[in-house]
């Protein structure tokens, strides 16, 4: 990463903590573990999906559509809607992420 993406970075993070914090109760957000539930709902709920759909379209060179049937698979990013291409380009299972990609996943970021 650039230094200037490394900057652009952190100047849109703090523009997304700042929504975030204006949009959160006072009384979620009075001791570290509220600091860090909420922090971990926010970013499970809000950012982290759309990281990985812009991940996942980009690697399986594909955009989805309203027309597109899709499903939704629970990940460690938070919930993932994705349509079938997505899916095949990725080797997921029908109506299951495969063992082996969740095992990579989770021990990717075990590491």
């Amino acid at each position: 990463m650039t230094p200037e993406e490394k900057e652009r970075l952190e100047a849109c993070v703090e523009e997304i903590s700042s929504i975030l914090y204006k949009n959160t109760p006072s009384d979620q957000i009075e001791t570290l573990e509220g600091i860090e539930i909420t922090v971990r709902q926010q970013t499970l709920a809000e950012i982290s999906p759309k990281i990985a759909l812009f991940f996942i379209e980009k690697q399986t060179r594909t955009k989805s559509s309203p027309k597109d049937r899709k499903r939704t698979l629970k990940s460690c990013v938070g919930s993932l809607s994705i349509n079938k291409k997505q899916a095949n380009r990725l080797g997921l299972e029908p109506h299951s992420a495969s063992k082996s990609s969740s095992r990579k996943m989770l021990s990717y970021f075990s590491s």
